[in-house]
């Protein structure tokens, strides 16, 4: 998040970790580099509750970025959580995998099958209006089960991969 009067600058030859929001004031307390951005709001989100902490783990770029800087710099080892499809072509645990053996994190898969019909009257009386998201029930489902393990709080990268360029987001 910035201000309305700033602007957000990305240079296709950094990475992500050096982009810069651009204000008109300096006081404004998102400036800063994204890195440092996304360390603070993470932190201020969890205030000082640093215990029982989970995170969706998707292996795209949001997620695995999410990670890193939660085990690297704010020094917190989440429990994973992975959506898993039979159909490989939705599948990302090979991803999700790569980073959860990296940072030796205890990794909970959850299969989505077709049986999950029998979750969606609970599911839609969470919304007071229609949704188009086709992450939003295996985000549900995950959620189901990290509550059985008492994770107080859940880390979700919602958004980040279109933010960060992922490579399907981008021209051919």
């Amino acid at each position: 998040k910035y201000s309305s009067s700033g602007i957000c600058i990305f240079k296709k030859s950094t990475s992500f970790i050096n982009t810069k929001i651009v204000s008109a004031s300096n006081q404004d307390p998102y400036s800063g580099t994204l890195k440092q951005i996304l360390i603070n709001s993470m932190t201020k989100q969890f205030d000082g509750n640093f215990l029982n902490v989970g995170a969706l783990l998707s292996g795209g770029m949001d997620t695995s970025s999410n990670i890193s800087l939660l085990v690297e710099e704010i020094g917190i080892k989440p429990i994973v959580f992975t959506a898993c499809f039979k159909n490989q072509e939705y599948n990302e645990l090979p991803f999700a995998k790569n980073i959860s053996k990296k940072y030796k994190l205890e990794h909970h898969k959850i299969l989505i099958e077709p049986d999950v019909i029998n979750y969606l009257t609970d599911f839609v009386k969470l919304f007071d209006n229609p949704i188009e998201d086709r992450a939003a029930l295996p985000q549900y489902l995950i959620s189901l089960h990290a509550c059985k393990l008492n994770i107080l709080s859940m880390v979700y990268g919602e958004g980040g991969d279109e933010l960060l360029g992922y490579p399907r987001n981008l021209p051919e």
